[in-house]
This record gives C-alpha cells, sequence and structure tokens, in this order.
C-alpha cells in the first residue's frame, strides 16, 4: 500500500517501481477482459455481457 500514490495512476508510479525492483509479474488471458474504473464502464460491460449471452 505504501507504493500506491494518493493522486495520479498507479500504472506510472506503483508497476514501474515494482519492475524495477523484480517485484512485478504477468499471466496471459487468451479470454475475454475489460477494465471497470467508472459507472460509464460498468454500464458497457453489462451491455457486452448480455450481448454475449453471458
Amino acid at each position: 500500500m505504501d507504493l500506491l500514490p494518493e493522486r495520479g495512476d498507479h500504472e506510472d508510479t506503483t508497476f514501474p517501481r515494482l519492475a524495477a525492483d523484480g517485484r512485478l509479474a504477468g499471466f496471459k488471458l487468451d479470454g475475454y477482459w475489460r477494465g471497470i474504473d467508472t459507472v460509464k464502464d460498468v454500464k458497457e460491460a453489462t451491455a457486452e455481457v448480455a450481448r454475449l449471452g453471458w
């Protein structure tokens, strides 16, 4: 938690720091993934899931 910025994007601060320290890993996903950061994203994702029949 100490690495998370009070303001700004963790992708610009936390992830590079973790990578430099050798503490960042990834996982390849072959399926569906969508980031949800706003209410608009939730609405769009809900529509996508309904359209896909999930």
